[in-house]
């Protein structure tokens, strides 16, 4: 049995220190995958979450002060 970290995103293969297309890197059919991000997807699934997530100044204005934790406990 065989053992492969598969990039859940483009479905390339690590095999040691690079990522090939599956049928380049898989030879045999009992191969078992693990899934994870190969670095250029993983480069463009960061860039999303960024661009999605607000800005920090922004999120602590958008919390309502009953959300203060802080001022809730009197701390």
């Amino acid at each position: 049995m065989n053992f492969m970290v598969k990039c859940c995103e483009c479905n390339r293969v690590r095999l040691e220190n690079n990522w090939l297309p599956e049928y380049e890197a898989v030879k045999s059919n009992k191969t078992i995958f693990s899934h994870s991000y190969c670095p250029d997807c993983l480069r463009k699934i960061m860039a999303q979450l960024e661009a999605w997530s607000p800005a920090p100044e922004r999120e602590a204005e958008a919390l309502p002060a009953a959300l203060d934790l802080h001022q809730a406990v009197g701390g």
